[in-house]
Order: structure tokens, then C-alpha cells, then sequence
């Protein structure tokens, strides 16, 4: 975890009473962040919408990018990044860590969000889904809904024993620098043993 993400999440965690932190951090960054990011983009930090304004890893739409990041810069100060976003408000130019600070910082300081992210800090599947659409992607038509259930209900399959050894510390810490690269959530989890595709082998 970079020192800009520590310093959000230590002022949220501490607002929130947050007592299991290791915990709440590795399911905030480790469980939710990729799934959302695989179900926005599919790991990838240079989407962009052919529909629509939304690109980057999370598909902040123009009109969401500006509060966004004073919601960020709210918590953590000015960005060195935040003056040309303000003007280009294009999140796939942003680094990957640029991103993901974008993300979370948008959704712990939004007003009325801190009973879904409690939930998404516990490891509850549902109320993660709730946190994303609620949050995040507010309008799902039934596509996306589907593709939630399959993408959400492969991560949260089993309860998340979080920081329960050394073993687990070090898996934490690699795929966190495999979504940072830009890799997809299967893609990455697929490499561990920990995805299997379903479709794998299928004509």
C-alpha cells in the first residue's frame, strides 16, 4: 500500500471506528477494488466506453471525474495529477495507483456510504454488490447484474480467513502488484489457483 492510500484509508478507518484493520484493508483493496475493477474494464487501466464518456480501470464518466477527485483531495490534499484531470477529465490517464486512490476516495467519502462500506470491509458479499451499485455503477441494466453475480459470486464464493498467516501476507501483497500492472481479476486469481473458467475448454 502507497503511503497517499494509507493516509485515506487511516482517516476513514479511524472516522469509522474500525478496529480489525488488517482485515478491512485487504478486503477493501484486495477483494473489492479488483472485482469492481474487473467488472468495469476487465482489469484494463486504458478502457475506454465506445458508448459512452466512461473510461479508465473504474469508468469514471467525465461528469463524475471533477467530484471525485475533491472528494480525494478532500482527505489526502492537492495532486500533483489533480490539476490536469481537472481540465482533460479523462481517469485513463491517469497510473494505475492514481486510479485506484480516484476510486477509493470517491466512494468512502461519499455522504451516506459508510454503511455499505462497512459491509465491503467485513467480506459481505451482498453488501459489496450494494456498495457498487449504490456507489459506484448506480444504473445496471440486466446485463451488468448478471456479470456481477458471476464476477462477485466467484470472488465472495467462500469467507475471506484474511491475514490468517505469512502465506496469505505475501499472496496479498502479489496480487495487489499484479492488478496494479493492469491485470485482469481472473487473469490474476487464475495464475494462483484461485479462478477456474468455467468456459475453459468449451467449443
Amino acid at each position: 500500500m502507497n503511503e497517499k492510500m494509507k493516509k485515506l484509508l487511516d482517516h476513514h478507518l479511524n472516522r469509522m471506528g474500525i478496529e480489525d484493520r488488517e482485515t478491512a484493508e485487504y478486503n477493501l483493496l484486495n477483494v473489492f477494488m479488483p472485482t469492481v475493477l474487473e467488472m468495469e474494464s476487465s482489469g484494463d487501466y486504458q478502457a475506454a466506453n465506445k458508448v459512452s464518456t466512461a473510461k479508465g480501470g473504474f469508468q469514471f464518466v467525465e461528469g463524475s471525474v471533477v467530484p471525485a477527485l475533491n472528494r480525494l483531495e478532500r482527505r489526502i490534499g492537492k495532486q500533483d495529477w489533480g490539476t490536469d484531470l481537472r481540465k482533460h477529465k479523462d481517469a485513463s490517464k491517469l497510473t494505475p495507483e492514481q486510479q485506484q486512490l480516484l476510486f477509493m476516495g470517491d466512494l468512502l467519502e461519499k455522504k451516506g456510504s459508510d454503511q455499505y462500506m462497512k459491509k465491503v470491509m467485513q467480506g459481505d458479499k451482498q453488501g459489496s454488490m450494494d456498495a457498487y451499485y449504490k456507489l459506484h455503477h448506480t444504473a445496471p441494466d440486466a446485463a451488468t447484474k448478471k456479470r456481477a453475480e458471476e464476477i462477485f459470486g466467484n470472488v465472495y464464493s467462500e469467507p475471506q480467513a484474511m491475514n490468517q498467516s505469512t502465506e496469505l501476507e505475501q499472496l496479498n501483497e502479489v496480487l495487489s502488484y499484479q492488478v496494479g500492472l493492469g491485470r485482469g481479476m481472473k487473469q490474476t486469481m487464475a495464475g494462483f489457483g484461485l479462478y477456474e473458467d468455467k468456459n475453459k475448454g468449451r467449443a
